[in-house]
């Protein structure tokens, strides 16, 4: 008898901490539109750049530190970012490819070789500047952190 009183409060107690979940007021619409609404605040590449200049200054102070693991797991997110960018402005698609070609393989060589990680940096870094030649953003500066030392 006390057997089923128990799994009755034990029912009772899980169904009754369960929260039901109120839609977004903000996400209105169908699917369709909803997913536009989203796509609008993930906006262009402008959140992109800001994740990869945070990455890049991570990237910086690993490689100034010779943490080699921390320094390409930053690198992987640069371009796990980048990849999600090229998906979402295939008009990128193109500047993307080419960093992805000429920029992320030799600095990822250099860190795991630990050949002079550092200069393939600032080569690194020269690559982010052509790149945003490639898309006529060079306005857009870059900050050379060897530079604010």
């Amino acid at each position: 008898m006390k057997l089923p009183s128990l799994l009755v409060l034990l029912i009772m107690g899980l169904f009754s901490c369960t929260q039901t979940q109120e839609p977004h007021a903000w996400l209105e619409g169908d699917e369709h539109q909803r997913i536009d609404t989203v796509a609008r605040h993930l906006r262009g590449n402008d959140l992109v750049m800001w994740e990869v200049n945070y990455r890049y200054n991570k990237l910086y102070e690993a490689i100034k530190t010779s943490n080699n693991e921390y320094a390409l797991y930053q690198l992987q997110k640069i371009k796990l970012t980048m990849a999600n960018g090229a998906e979402r402005r295939s008009k990128r698609k193109k500047s993307y490819e080419w960093f992805f070609a000429n920029a992320i393989p030799p600095m990822e060589k250099a860190i795991i070789d630990q050949k002079d990680p550092m200069g393939e940096f600032k080569v690194f870094t020269s690559k982010c500047v052509t790149c945003h030649s490639m898309e006529n953003v060079a306005y857009m500066p870059i900050k050379l952190p060897w530079l604010n030392e």
